[in-house]
Protein backbone atom coordinates (compact mmCIF):
# COMPACT_ATOMS: atom_id res chain seq x y z
CA UNK A 1 0.00 0.00 0.00
CA UNK A 2 2.83 2.35 0.70
CA UNK A 3 4.23 2.06 -2.56
CA UNK A 4 0.96 3.33 -3.99
CA UNK A 5 0.65 6.29 -2.07
CA UNK A 6 4.41 7.06 -2.45
CA UNK A 7 3.39 7.22 -6.35
CA UNK A 8 0.18 9.18 -5.42
CA UNK A 9 2.76 11.67 -3.36
CA UNK A 10 5.58 11.55 -6.66
CA UNK A 11 2.48 12.92 -9.00
CA UNK A 12 2.45 15.91 -6.37
CA UNK A 13 -1.17 14.60 -5.82
CA UNK A 14 -2.98 13.91 -2.10
CA UNK A 15 -5.77 11.01 -1.13
CA UNK A 16 -7.79 11.16 2.24
CA UNK A 17 -10.80 9.60 3.68
CA UNK A 18 -13.80 11.69 3.31
CA UNK A 19 -16.43 9.38 5.16
CA UNK A 20 -17.27 6.34 3.85
CA UNK A 21 -15.04 7.33 0.60
CA UNK A 22 -11.56 9.02 -0.59
CA UNK A 23 -10.91 12.20 -1.80
CA UNK A 24 -8.22 12.78 -4.60
CA UNK A 25 -6.31 16.10 -4.95
CA UNK A 26 -3.76 16.94 -7.18
CA UNK A 27 -1.80 19.85 -8.91
CA UNK A 28 -2.26 21.46 -12.46
CA UNK A 29 -1.39 18.12 -14.13
CA UNK A 30 -3.85 15.35 -13.89
CA UNK A 31 -3.07 12.44 -12.70
CA UNK A 32 -2.00 9.45 -15.20
CA UNK A 33 -5.03 7.13 -16.16
CA UNK A 34 -2.82 4.24 -14.91
CA UNK A 35 -2.85 5.88 -11.62
CA UNK A 36 -6.46 6.22 -11.08
CA UNK A 37 -6.78 2.98 -12.14
CA UNK A 38 -4.51 1.56 -9.53
CA UNK A 39 -6.74 3.89 -7.01
CA UNK A 40 -9.74 1.84 -8.52
CA UNK A 41 -8.28 -1.36 -8.07
CA UNK A 42 -7.18 -0.91 -4.47
CA UNK A 43 -9.84 0.98 -3.30
CA UNK A 44 -10.99 -1.22 -0.21
CA UNK A 45 -7.32 -1.76 0.78
CA UNK A 46 -7.04 2.05 0.33
CA UNK A 47 -9.18 2.87 2.56
CA UNK A 48 -8.41 0.37 5.49
CA UNK A 49 -5.34 1.72 5.20
CA UNK A 50 -6.42 5.63 5.46
CA UNK A 51 -8.65 5.05 8.41
CA UNK A 52 -6.15 3.19 10.45
CA UNK A 53 -3.96 5.72 9.81
CA UNK A 54 -6.61 8.73 10.53
CA UNK A 55 -5.51 10.34 7.46
CA UNK A 56 -8.85 12.78 6.98
CA UNK A 57 -7.55 15.78 5.52
CA UNK A 58 -5.27 16.99 2.85
CA UNK A 59 -2.50 18.05 5.58
CA UNK A 60 -2.61 14.49 6.95
CA UNK A 61 -1.55 12.86 4.15
CA UNK A 62 1.19 15.64 3.37
CA UNK A 63 2.78 15.10 7.48
CA UNK A 64 2.42 11.36 6.95
CA UNK A 65 5.45 10.23 9.30
CA UNK A 66 6.32 7.77 6.09
CA UNK A 67 7.44 10.87 4.19
CA UNK A 68 9.91 11.60 7.25
CA UNK A 69 11.74 8.00 5.92
CA UNK A 70 15.41 8.48 4.60
CA UNK A 71 18.17 5.55 4.32
CA UNK A 72 20.86 4.44 6.61
CA UNK A 73 24.41 6.27 6.62
CA UNK A 74 27.00 3.26 5.77
CA UNK A 75 27.91 2.95 9.32
CA UNK A 76 24.60 3.19 10.95
CA UNK A 77 23.83 -0.32 8.71
CA UNK A 78 26.61 -1.62 10.07
CA UNK A 79 26.00 -0.51 13.85
CA UNK A 80 22.49 -2.15 13.19
CA UNK A 81 23.58 -5.41 11.94
CA UNK A 82 25.92 -5.48 15.20
CA UNK A 83 22.87 -4.23 17.17
CA UNK A 84 20.79 -7.38 16.40
CA UNK A 85 23.45 -9.68 16.90
CA UNK A 86 24.57 -8.45 20.46
CA UNK A 87 23.02 -7.75 23.33
CA UNK A 88 22.67 -4.03 22.60
CA UNK A 89 24.52 -2.48 25.65
CA UNK A 90 28.24 -2.40 23.33
CA UNK A 91 27.39 0.78 21.38
CA UNK A 92 26.28 3.29 24.12
CA UNK A 93 28.00 7.08 24.63
CA UNK A 94 27.25 7.80 28.36
CA UNK A 95 28.43 11.07 29.89
CA UNK A 96 28.11 12.31 33.51
CA UNK A 97 27.74 15.75 35.59
CA UNK A 98 27.63 16.77 39.55
CA UNK A 99 25.33 18.97 39.33
CA UNK A 100 25.85 22.39 41.92
CA UNK A 101 22.92 23.13 44.00
CA UNK A 102 22.31 26.27 41.78
CA UNK A 103 20.81 23.55 39.66
CA UNK A 104 17.67 24.56 37.70
CA UNK A 105 15.68 21.65 36.76
CA UNK A 106 13.05 23.57 35.06
CA UNK A 107 15.62 25.25 32.97
CA UNK A 108 18.04 22.11 32.17
CA UNK A 109 14.62 20.17 31.14
CA UNK A 110 14.06 23.42 28.55
CA UNK A 111 17.61 23.84 27.27
CA UNK A 112 17.36 19.61 26.59
CA UNK A 113 14.14 20.58 24.18
CA UNK A 114 15.47 23.22 22.33
CA UNK A 115 18.59 20.94 21.62
CA UNK A 116 16.49 17.89 20.84
CA UNK A 117 14.35 20.14 18.80
CA UNK A 118 17.74 21.36 16.98
CA UNK A 119 19.01 18.05 16.17
CA UNK A 120 16.81 15.92 14.85
CA UNK A 121 18.85 13.05 14.84
CA UNK A 122 18.56 13.12 18.66
CA UNK A 123 14.70 12.49 17.61
CA UNK A 124 15.41 9.61 14.98
CA UNK A 125 13.91 6.23 15.56
CA UNK A 126 15.21 2.95 12.98
CA UNK A 127 12.58 0.39 11.78
CA UNK A 128 12.28 -1.96 8.62
CA UNK A 129 10.11 -1.95 6.08
CA UNK A 130 8.14 -5.11 4.72
CA UNK A 131 11.14 -5.72 2.31
CA UNK A 132 13.12 -6.11 4.98
CA UNK A 133 15.07 -2.89 4.45
CA UNK A 134 15.97 -1.04 7.35
CA UNK A 135 15.62 3.04 7.33
CA UNK A 136 15.39 6.00 10.13
CA UNK A 137 12.53 8.30 10.87
CA UNK A 138 12.81 11.42 12.22
CA UNK A 139 9.61 11.83 14.94
CA UNK A 140 8.59 14.38 16.99
CA UNK A 141 9.52 12.83 19.76
CA UNK A 142 11.10 15.01 23.21
CA UNK A 143 13.35 13.29 26.07
CA UNK A 144 12.22 13.98 29.74
CA UNK A 145 14.58 13.90 32.48
CA UNK A 146 14.21 11.33 35.01
CA UNK A 147 14.29 12.22 38.53
CA UNK A 148 15.11 9.31 41.17
CA UNK A 149 15.87 9.91 44.69
CA UNK A 150 18.21 7.61 47.05
CA UNK A 151 18.75 6.99 50.35
CA UNK A 152 22.62 5.75 50.62
CA UNK A 153 25.09 6.54 47.77
CA UNK A 154 25.81 3.03 47.05
CA UNK A 155 22.62 2.75 45.94
CA UNK A 156 22.63 5.80 43.76
CA UNK A 157 26.61 4.06 41.91
CA UNK A 158 24.69 0.89 41.38
CA UNK A 159 21.30 2.76 39.92
CA UNK A 160 23.90 5.10 37.50
CA UNK A 161 25.86 1.86 36.24
CA UNK A 162 22.96 0.34 35.15
CA UNK A 163 21.69 3.36 33.36
CA UNK A 164 24.94 3.47 31.82
CA UNK A 165 24.67 0.19 30.46
CA UNK A 166 21.06 -0.15 29.76
CA UNK A 167 20.40 -1.27 26.22
CA UNK A 168 17.80 1.02 23.75
CA UNK A 169 14.93 -0.09 21.90
CA UNK A 170 16.15 1.55 18.73
CA UNK A 171 12.38 1.36 17.31
CA UNK A 172 11.27 4.00 20.02
CA UNK A 173 14.02 6.29 21.43
CA UNK A 174 18.26 7.01 21.19
CA UNK A 175 18.43 8.75 24.06
CA UNK A 176 17.90 9.38 27.79
CA UNK A 177 18.88 12.05 30.69
CA UNK A 178 18.34 10.89 34.38
CA UNK A 179 19.14 12.96 37.55
CA UNK A 180 20.07 10.62 40.40
CA UNK A 181 19.70 12.41 44.16
CA UNK A 182 21.31 11.47 47.23
CA UNK A 183 21.38 14.08 49.85
CA UNK A 184 23.12 16.89 48.16
CA UNK A 185 24.78 14.90 46.22
CA UNK A 186 22.93 14.92 42.53
CA UNK A 187 24.17 13.20 39.01
CA UNK A 188 23.12 14.23 35.89
CA UNK A 189 23.40 11.53 32.93
CA UNK A 190 23.00 11.84 29.38
CA UNK A 191 23.38 8.46 27.28
CA UNK A 192 23.10 8.33 23.41
CA UNK A 193 23.55 5.62 21.38
CA UNK A 194 26.53 5.90 19.07
CA UNK A 195 23.97 5.14 15.95
CA UNK A 196 23.39 8.79 16.08
CA UNK A 197 26.08 10.32 17.99
CA UNK A 198 29.86 10.02 17.98
CA UNK A 199 32.61 11.74 19.96
CA UNK A 200 32.38 15.13 18.56
CA UNK A 201 28.85 15.28 19.16
CA UNK A 202 29.30 15.59 22.66
CA UNK A 203 30.50 18.77 22.66
CA UNK A 204 28.38 20.20 19.88
CA UNK A 205 25.38 18.83 22.23
CA UNK A 206 27.06 20.42 25.45
CA UNK A 207 27.59 23.81 23.87
CA UNK A 208 23.90 24.25 22.27
CA UNK A 209 22.69 22.81 25.63
CA UNK A 210 25.05 25.80 27.43
CA UNK A 211 22.90 28.13 24.78
CA UNK A 212 19.56 27.05 25.69
CA UNK A 213 20.60 26.95 29.44
CA UNK A 214 22.21 30.31 30.18
CA UNK A 215 19.85 32.38 27.53
CA UNK A 216 16.55 30.49 27.77
CA UNK A 217 15.90 30.70 23.89
CA UNK A 218 15.13 28.85 21.37
CA UNK A 219 18.25 27.82 18.66
CA UNK A 220 18.01 28.21 15.30
CA UNK A 221 17.91 25.12 13.12
CA UNK A 222 20.58 24.33 10.45
CA UNK A 223 19.49 23.86 6.94
CA UNK A 224 20.73 20.38 7.19
CA UNK A 225 20.26 17.31 9.09
CA UNK A 226 22.43 13.85 9.85
CA UNK A 227 19.41 12.18 7.54
CA UNK A 228 20.36 14.27 4.49
CA UNK A 229 24.09 13.28 4.97
CA UNK A 230 23.10 10.26 4.88
CA UNK A 231 21.77 10.57 1.42
CA UNK A 232 25.02 12.67 -0.21
CA UNK A 233 27.16 9.97 1.37
CA UNK A 234 25.43 7.28 -0.39
CA UNK A 235 25.07 9.03 -3.79
CA UNK A 236 28.96 10.21 -3.10
CA UNK A 237 30.43 6.80 -3.07
CA UNK A 238 28.08 5.43 -6.09
CA UNK A 239 30.46 7.80 -8.39
CA UNK A 240 34.15 7.98 -9.57
CA UNK A 241 35.43 9.48 -6.00
CA UNK A 242 34.17 6.11 -4.29
CA UNK A 243 35.46 4.03 -7.03
CA UNK A 244 38.77 5.66 -6.51
CA UNK A 245 39.02 5.43 -2.94
CA UNK A 246 37.65 2.00 -2.79
CA UNK A 247 40.68 0.76 -4.86
CA UNK A 248 43.23 2.65 -2.86
CA UNK A 249 42.07 0.66 0.08
CA UNK A 250 41.53 -2.93 -1.79
CA UNK A 251 45.02 -2.42 -2.86
CA UNK A 252 46.29 -1.26 0.90
CA UNK A 253 44.47 -3.50 2.64
CA UNK A 254 45.14 -7.06 0.06
CA UNK A 255 46.12 -10.23 2.14
CA UNK A 256 45.78 -8.14 5.43
CA UNK A 257 46.03 -11.05 8.57
CA UNK A 258 44.36 -10.60 11.69
CA UNK A 259 46.55 -9.67 14.73
CA UNK A 260 47.07 -12.31 16.66
CA UNK A 261 48.16 -11.09 20.28
CA UNK A 262 48.98 -13.65 22.73
CA UNK A 263 46.09 -14.31 24.71
CA UNK A 264 45.49 -15.48 28.33
CA UNK A 265 42.40 -17.32 27.42
CA UNK A 266 40.88 -18.66 24.50
CA UNK A 267 39.06 -16.54 22.07
CA UNK A 268 35.31 -17.20 22.42
CA UNK A 269 33.15 -17.97 19.45
CA UNK A 270 31.46 -14.88 19.64
CA UNK A 271 32.79 -11.17 21.06
CA UNK A 272 30.98 -10.57 24.53
CA UNK A 273 31.95 -6.92 24.65
CA UNK A 274 32.74 -6.87 27.63
CA UNK A 275 35.86 -4.96 28.89
CA UNK A 276 37.75 -3.18 31.67
CA UNK A 277 40.19 0.36 31.37
CA UNK A 278 43.76 0.26 32.96
CA UNK A 279 44.86 3.75 33.13
CA UNK A 280 48.60 5.17 33.29
CA UNK A 281 50.23 8.60 33.80
CA UNK A 282 53.57 9.49 32.29
CA UNK A 283 55.88 12.06 33.32
CA UNK A 284 54.86 15.66 31.96
CA UNK A 285 58.76 15.90 30.56
CA UNK A 286 58.32 12.72 28.51
CA UNK A 287 55.83 14.16 25.59
CA UNK A 288 57.09 17.82 25.70
CA UNK A 289 60.21 15.49 24.47
CA UNK A 290 58.21 13.36 22.26
CA UNK A 291 57.07 16.23 20.68
CA UNK A 292 60.39 17.68 19.78
CA UNK A 293 61.03 14.59 18.02
CA UNK A 294 58.17 14.92 15.86
CA UNK A 295 59.04 18.17 15.17
CA UNK A 296 62.40 17.02 14.24
CA UNK A 297 60.48 14.25 11.64
CA UNK A 298 58.61 16.74 10.33
CA UNK A 299 55.61 14.85 11.65
CA UNK A 300 52.99 15.01 14.76
CA UNK A 301 52.82 13.66 17.98
CA UNK A 302 49.83 11.21 17.09
CA UNK A 303 52.57 9.65 14.35
CA UNK A 304 55.47 9.38 16.91
CA UNK A 305 52.97 7.45 19.22
CA UNK A 306 51.45 5.10 16.89
CA UNK A 307 54.34 3.98 15.66
CA UNK A 308 55.58 3.35 18.97
CA UNK A 309 52.55 1.29 19.51
CA UNK A 310 53.09 -0.73 16.46
CA UNK A 311 55.91 -2.04 17.52
CA UNK A 312 54.63 -2.76 20.76
CA UNK A 313 52.09 -5.03 18.95
CA UNK A 314 54.34 -6.49 16.35
CA UNK A 315 56.57 -8.00 19.47
CA UNK A 316 53.62 -9.17 21.51
CA UNK A 317 52.19 -10.62 18.71
CA UNK A 318 55.50 -11.58 16.46
CA UNK A 319 54.16 -10.77 13.88
CA UNK A 320 56.08 -8.03 11.13
CA UNK A 321 52.90 -6.95 9.69
CA UNK A 322 50.36 -5.02 11.45
CA UNK A 323 46.97 -2.95 10.69
CA UNK A 324 46.07 -0.58 13.63
CA UNK A 325 42.96 1.00 13.10
CA UNK A 326 42.29 4.95 13.97
CA UNK A 327 39.37 6.87 14.17
CA UNK A 328 38.74 9.66 11.85
CA UNK A 329 35.96 12.74 12.68
CA UNK A 330 34.75 12.52 9.24
CA UNK A 331 34.32 16.49 9.25
CA UNK A 332 36.23 17.94 6.42
CA UNK A 333 32.86 19.55 5.25
CA UNK A 334 32.31 22.03 7.11
CA UNK A 335 28.44 22.03 6.60
CA UNK A 336 28.78 19.18 9.06
CA UNK A 337 30.89 20.49 11.42
CA UNK A 338 28.16 21.30 14.42
CA UNK A 339 25.96 18.75 13.18
CA UNK A 340 24.96 15.86 15.72
CA UNK A 341 25.38 12.24 14.53
CA UNK A 342 27.37 9.48 14.23
CA UNK A 343 29.99 10.75 10.90
CA UNK A 344 33.52 8.98 12.75
CA UNK A 345 34.89 6.33 10.55
CA UNK A 346 37.37 3.61 10.96
CA UNK A 347 40.96 4.01 9.16
CA UNK A 348 42.82 1.30 8.74
CA UNK A 349 46.74 1.70 9.42
CA UNK A 350 48.96 -0.82 7.87
CA UNK A 351 52.28 -0.80 8.79
CA UNK A 352 55.49 -2.74 7.85
CA UNK A 353 58.04 -3.99 10.63
CA UNK A 354 61.75 -4.55 9.16
CA UNK A 355 63.68 -5.61 11.63
CA UNK A 356 66.90 -3.35 9.38
CA UNK A 357 64.65 -0.20 9.35
CA UNK A 358 65.38 2.40 12.37
CA UNK A 359 62.61 4.11 13.96
CA UNK A 360 63.15 6.70 12.21
CA UNK A 361 62.19 5.25 9.18
CA UNK A 362 58.94 3.45 10.48
CA UNK A 363 58.46 7.14 11.79
CA UNK A 364 58.26 8.33 8.41
CA UNK A 365 56.09 5.29 6.72
CA UNK A 366 53.87 5.70 9.71
CA UNK A 367 53.27 9.73 8.45
CA UNK A 368 53.28 8.76 4.95
CA UNK A 369 50.60 5.81 5.21
CA UNK A 370 48.38 7.97 7.80
CA UNK A 371 48.37 11.17 4.84
CA UNK A 372 47.36 8.47 2.45
CA UNK A 373 44.54 7.02 4.76
CA UNK A 374 43.35 11.13 5.01
CA UNK A 375 43.39 11.21 1.29
CA UNK A 376 40.78 8.60 1.27
CA UNK A 377 39.14 9.00 4.48
CA UNK A 378 35.66 9.20 2.54
CA UNK A 379 34.98 5.40 1.97
CA UNK A 380 32.75 3.81 5.09
CA UNK A 381 34.90 1.04 6.70
CA UNK A 382 31.77 -1.50 5.95
CA UNK A 383 32.38 -0.81 2.08
CA UNK A 384 36.52 -1.54 2.48
CA UNK A 385 34.90 -4.48 4.63
CA UNK A 386 32.52 -5.46 1.56
CA UNK A 387 35.25 -5.08 -0.80
CA UNK A 388 37.82 -7.21 0.31
CA UNK A 389 35.08 -10.02 0.40
CA UNK A 390 35.96 -10.88 4.46
CA UNK A 391 33.97 -13.80 5.84
CA UNK A 392 32.06 -12.31 9.00
CA UNK A 393 33.94 -13.74 12.39
CA UNK A 394 31.74 -12.90 15.22
CA UNK A 395 34.81 -13.39 17.18
CA UNK A 396 36.52 -10.07 16.29
CA UNK A 397 36.50 -6.72 14.35
CA UNK A 398 37.12 -6.94 10.72
CA UNK A 399 40.54 -5.86 9.14
CA UNK A 400 41.86 -4.55 12.92
CA UNK A 401 41.41 -5.60 16.38
CA UNK A 402 42.95 -2.92 17.89
CA UNK A 403 42.20 0.79 17.99
CA UNK A 404 44.38 3.75 18.53
CA UNK A 405 43.58 7.36 19.21
CA UNK A 406 45.54 10.50 20.28
CA UNK A 407 42.94 13.15 22.00
CA UNK A 408 44.11 17.01 22.48
CA UNK A 409 42.79 18.37 25.63
CA UNK A 410 43.57 22.41 25.55
CA UNK A 411 41.90 22.59 29.12
CA UNK A 412 38.82 24.38 27.88
CA UNK A 413 35.41 22.82 29.41
CA UNK A 414 32.19 22.81 27.20
CA UNK A 415 30.12 23.15 30.30
CA UNK A 416 32.50 26.13 32.23
CA UNK A 417 29.15 28.06 32.31
CA UNK A 418 27.00 25.58 33.36
CA UNK A 419 26.10 24.72 37.34
CA UNK A 420 27.60 21.20 36.70
CA UNK A 421 31.09 19.17 36.38
CA UNK A 422 31.65 16.46 33.83
CA UNK A 423 32.89 13.43 36.22
CA UNK A 424 36.03 11.78 34.47
CA UNK A 425 35.24 8.19 33.64
CA UNK A 426 38.69 7.02 35.46
CA UNK A 427 37.24 8.64 38.92
CA UNK A 428 33.96 7.39 38.83
CA UNK A 429 33.64 4.03 41.24
CA UNK A 430 32.49 1.31 38.20
CA UNK A 431 32.96 2.96 35.05
CA UNK A 432 31.78 2.12 31.82
CA UNK A 433 33.90 0.12 29.60
CA UNK A 434 32.89 -2.00 26.84
CA UNK A 435 35.53 -3.73 25.00
CA UNK A 436 34.62 -3.05 21.51
CA UNK A 437 38.08 -4.25 19.87
CA UNK A 438 40.38 -6.59 21.69
CA UNK A 439 42.82 -4.19 22.08
CA UNK A 440 41.79 0.08 22.54
CA UNK A 441 44.65 2.77 23.53
CA UNK A 442 43.39 5.62 24.05
CA UNK A 443 46.10 8.71 24.62
CA UNK A 444 45.37 12.39 26.49
CA UNK A 445 48.05 15.12 26.21
CA UNK A 446 46.92 16.98 28.66
CA UNK A 447 48.53 20.05 29.82
CA UNK A 448 49.94 17.87 33.08
CA UNK A 449 51.14 15.23 30.50
CA UNK A 450 50.23 12.92 28.64
CA UNK A 451 47.12 10.08 29.78
CA UNK A 452 46.64 6.45 28.32
CA UNK A 453 43.77 4.36 28.38
CA UNK A 454 43.84 0.89 27.59
CA UNK A 455 40.63 -0.61 27.31
CA UNK A 456 40.75 -4.72 27.12
CA UNK A 457 38.28 -7.13 26.30
CA UNK A 458 38.42 -9.46 29.61
CA UNK A 459 37.61 -12.49 28.05
CA UNK A 460 40.99 -12.50 26.33
CA UNK A 461 43.12 -10.99 28.59
CA UNK A 462 44.32 -10.53 32.42
CA UNK A 463 44.92 -7.52 33.40
CA UNK A 464 48.46 -8.15 34.31
CA UNK A 465 48.76 -8.82 30.79
CA UNK A 466 48.15 -5.59 29.55
CA UNK A 467 50.22 -4.07 32.68
CA UNK A 468 52.89 -5.87 30.70
CA UNK A 469 52.17 -3.85 27.36
CA UNK A 470 51.45 -0.73 29.16
CA UNK A 471 55.07 -0.78 30.63
CA UNK A 472 56.46 -2.18 27.43
CA UNK A 473 54.82 0.68 25.71
CA UNK A 474 56.26 3.48 28.17
CA UNK A 475 60.00 1.74 27.68
CA UNK A 476 59.31 2.06 24.12
CA UNK A 477 58.46 5.63 24.49
CA UNK A 478 61.59 7.39 26.45
CA UNK A 479 64.02 5.34 24.18
CA UNK A 480 62.42 7.14 21.45
CA UNK A 481 63.00 10.28 23.26
CA UNK A 482 66.58 9.53 23.50
CA UNK A 483 67.05 8.03 19.62
CA UNK A 484 65.30 7.40 16.70
CA UNK A 485 68.29 5.81 14.89
CA UNK A 486 68.06 2.10 16.42
CA UNK A 487 67.05 -0.82 14.68
CA UNK A 488 63.95 -1.88 15.36
CA UNK A 489 65.02 -4.96 17.48
CA UNK A 490 67.15 -2.68 19.79
CA UNK A 491 63.96 -1.27 21.55
CA UNK A 492 63.71 -2.82 24.48
CA UNK A 493 60.39 -4.02 26.29
CA UNK A 494 61.75 -4.31 29.60
CA UNK A 495 62.72 -0.95 31.93
CA UNK A 496 66.26 -0.64 33.22
CA UNK A 497 65.29 -1.76 36.51
CA UNK A 498 63.58 -4.83 35.43
CA UNK A 499 66.38 -5.74 33.17
CA UNK A 500 69.29 -5.45 36.07
CA UNK A 501 67.50 -7.45 38.37
CA UNK A 502 66.96 -10.49 35.20
CA UNK A 503 70.45 -9.60 34.58
CA UNK A 504 71.41 -10.44 38.36
CA UNK A 505 69.38 -13.65 37.92
CA UNK A 506 71.60 -14.79 34.54
CA UNK A 507 74.79 -14.63 36.81
CA UNK A 508 75.78 -18.15 37.44
CA UNK A 509 76.23 -19.50 40.63
CA UNK A 510 80.22 -18.98 41.46
CA UNK A 511 80.17 -22.03 43.92
CA UNK A 512 78.00 -23.95 42.10
CA UNK A 513 80.14 -23.51 38.96
CA UNK A 514 83.57 -23.70 40.94
CA UNK A 515 82.60 -27.12 42.59
CA UNK A 516 81.16 -28.39 38.84
CA UNK A 517 84.35 -27.26 37.25
CA UNK A 518 86.47 -29.47 39.68
CA UNK A 519 84.42 -32.68 39.04
CA UNK A 520 84.46 -31.52 35.46
CA UNK A 521 80.85 -31.61 34.94
CA UNK A 522 79.46 -28.89 33.05
CA UNK A 523 75.81 -27.22 34.67
CA UNK A 524 73.81 -28.87 31.08
CA UNK A 525 75.39 -32.56 31.94
CA UNK A 526 74.84 -32.11 34.92
CA UNK A 527 71.04 -31.44 34.65
CA UNK A 528 70.90 -34.62 31.96
CA UNK A 529 72.17 -36.43 34.77
CA UNK A 530 69.42 -35.32 36.87
CA UNK A 531 67.18 -35.88 34.16
CA UNK A 532 68.21 -39.64 33.50
CA UNK A 533 68.12 -40.53 37.52
CA UNK A 534 64.94 -38.65 38.37
CA UNK A 535 62.93 -37.70 35.12
CA UNK A 536 59.69 -37.60 37.54
CA UNK A 537 61.47 -35.42 39.98
CA UNK A 538 59.66 -32.13 40.70
CA UNK A 539 61.94 -29.69 38.57
CA UNK A 540 60.31 -26.47 38.45
CA UNK A 541 56.71 -24.97 40.15
CA UNK A 542 54.95 -21.81 39.67
CA UNK A 543 51.93 -22.03 41.81
CA UNK A 544 49.64 -24.91 41.26
CA UNK A 545 51.96 -25.96 38.65
CA UNK A 546 54.85 -28.51 38.14
CA UNK A 547 56.88 -29.22 35.24
CA UNK A 548 59.40 -32.86 35.67
CA UNK A 549 62.35 -32.74 34.84
CA UNK A 550 61.82 -35.24 32.22
CA UNK A 551 59.05 -32.79 30.44
CA UNK A 552 61.16 -29.59 31.18
CA UNK A 553 64.13 -31.22 29.31
CA UNK A 554 61.53 -32.38 26.31
CA UNK A 555 60.33 -28.75 26.31
CA UNK A 556 64.20 -27.47 26.26
CA UNK A 557 64.87 -29.90 23.53
CA UNK A 558 61.63 -28.80 21.28
CA UNK A 559 62.61 -24.50 22.06
CA UNK A 560 66.68 -25.44 20.95
CA UNK A 561 65.48 -27.17 17.28
CA UNK A 562 62.70 -24.31 16.66
CA UNK A 563 65.99 -21.69 17.80
CA UNK A 564 68.39 -24.11 15.36
CA UNK A 565 65.75 -24.25 12.19
CA UNK A 566 64.38 -20.35 12.83
CA UNK A 567 67.45 -18.62 13.51
CA UNK A 568 70.08 -21.01 12.69
CA UNK A 569 71.08 -21.01 16.20
CA UNK A 570 73.96 -23.59 17.32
Amino acid sequence: MFELLTEIKNANAAVWLNGQDISLAYGSQALSAELINKVKDDKEALISFLSSRQIFSQKAFENMPQWQRYPLSFAQQRLLFIERMSSGDAYLIPVCFNLEQSADLIRLQFALDIVIARHASLRTVFAQDNEGDDYQQVTDATVTIEVEDFATTGALHDALEKQQSKPFDLGQTVMRANILQCGEQRVLLFVWHHIVFDGWSVAVFLKDFERAYIHGEALSLPELQYADYACWQRELMSGEVGAQQLAYWKSNLSEVQPLALLTDFNRPMQSDYCGEDLHMRFESQLASTLKQVAKEHSTTLYTVLLSAFSLILGRFSNQSDVVIGTPSDNRHNAQVQDMVGFFVNSLPIRLQLDNDASMALLIQQSHQQIAAAKVNQDIPFEQMVQALELSRDPSRHPIFQVLFSLQQNNGETATSALPMREVEPSTQVRAYSPAKFDLTLIMNDTEQGLEATFNFATSLFKRSSIEHIATAFQCVLEQIAHSTSAKLPEYSLLSGQTRERLMSWAKPDEQFMCSSSKKGVHLIQAFEAQVLASPEAVALCFDAQQLSYGALNERANQLAHWLHVRYEAT
